[in-house]
């Protein structure tokens, strides 16, 4: 039976491998050639906080079992070997490099899924809660072991939705037999996740949609086995905001966030067969001429996902340059469906978009008949253009039909 190592819980006897920091690695490549046998094994002694000196290199069985707590600081140019299992943080942890000599965390086994990776979490039982886990200019590779059901990141780094604020700044995530990062965190902590390269992995994050606004600027998530940023959804109170990134977002299940959606120029949104966008407040999605914003099925077929449907009292509803394709599966009755009713009356504004492929129409807009004789969906159309919908361009329940063309 296997264990996991909490690095929250853990001193080590340390000592420097090597003849200093040319030895150490360090460099673009944070001396991912170093060899074990060189460095020297890390060996749990006591409470004290644990400190891997700047240039040194060390090896860890994370599959011992351990019950002792402190914080880990691990300086530039570190190289941390691990030769299988996981390293659980369950207290603060301070792994900041430079540029010129990142820290290196690295499998022994130079194949992803050597090793467990790095699993941010909280103790539970009480107490004091930990502080940050900062990693800044870290290389953490060939982790995401999946196969080993007593293992739980899933990732080269992972974090809960109980963890007090993550950090993760200018670093490279690579080569994981799984993930490359996996976030839940919760709501509310000041974490942050920006100009970090996420590549080499079987996907490159896996994240939940409360955790979307902690995506910053100046990530790279291209060039991995499957290029799609997985999100899981649900339980979401904030309202949601879909940056542009250079992959797609991929939505497994259908999208129904818990506000306001706003979603930014250049977003590329994909979503499984069954499933759809519910929008249940507003959308905002304001693309450009050079970065449309796409929302597709990822079969590229028409039906492949049940498109996206804005339904009664959804007020101010906005999209500009927005491409809408492969929608109206059984889930759905459109590309775009909006519909209002008298006590429930709905807006939306249409303004560069193009509704292509879709296996019913390209938009279809459902009005309620009042005993006044008016309807409830104030819908503004300009430059609203349609493509090979196979029940044509427009939908409607209003006897005297809607211009959006």
């Amino acid at each position: 039976m296997r264990f996991v190592m909490p690095i929250s819980c853990l001193t080590f006897l340390l000592a420097a491998c090597g003849g200093g920091d040319d030895e150490a690695g360090g460099g673009t490549d944070g001396g991912s050639g170093d060899d074990p046998g060189d460095c020297q094994e890390l060996t749990l002694t006591s409470l004290e906080d644990t400190t891997l000196p700047a240039g040194t290199c060390h090896l860890l069985d994370a599959t011992r079992e351990s019950v002792v707590g402190s914080k880990l600081v691990i300086e530039p140019g570190v190289t941390l070997i691990i030769e299988e299992g996981q390293l659980d943080v369950l207290s603060e942890m301070e792994a900041i490099g430079t540029e010129e000599d990142p820290i290196l965390i690295t499998g022994a086994d130079k194949e992803p899924g050597s090793w467990g990776g790095i699993y941010v979490r909280h103790q539970g039982g009480g107490g004091d809660e930990p502080g940050p886990a900062v990693f800044e200019h870290v290389i953490v590779e060939y982790g995401g072991e999946e196969e080993d059901h007593h293992l739980s990141a899933n990732a080269n780094i992972a974090w809960d939705h109980n963890r007090p604020p993550v950090h993760i700044v200018n670093s490279e995530i690579r080569q994981s037999e799984t993930a490359g990062v996996r976030m839940i965190p919760r709501p509310g902590d000041d974490h942050e996740f920006s100009g970090n390269v996420i590549t080499d992995n079987d996907v490159p994050l896996q994240i939940h949609e409360v955790s979307l606004p902690f995506l910053g600027e100046g990530n790279s998530f291209a060039g991995n086995v499957r290029d799609f940023i997985e999100v899981s959804t649900g339980a979401a109170g904030d309202d949601p905001t879909l940056r542009g990134q250079d992959v797609p977002y991929l939505f497994d299940e259908d999208f129904r966030p818990g506000g306001d959606l706003e979603i930014e120029a250049g977003a590329h949104l994909v979503f499984t067969p069954e499933h759809r966008l519910v929008v249940n407040h507003s959308i905002t999605a304001i693309g450009t001429d050079d970065e449309p914003i796409i929302m597709q099925g990822r079969d590229e077929q028409p039906g492949a996902w049940g498109g996206v449907r804005a339904g009664s009292g959804t007020d101010d509803n906005y999209l500009e340059h927005v491409e809408i394709r492969h929608g109206g599966d059984v889930q759905g009755t459109a590309n775009l469906w909006v519909s209002g009713t008298e006590q429930s009356p709905t807006s939306l504004e249409l303004r560069d978009v193009h509704l292509a492929e879709g296996a019913r129409e390209g938009l279809f807009v459902g009005f309620e008949t009042t005993s006044s004789g008016s309807y409830n969906v104030d819908l503004t159309c300009e430059n609203v253009t349609f493509e090979d919908n196979q029940r044509g361009p427009i939908g409607t329940t209003d006897p005297d039909g809607v211009d959006c063309e």
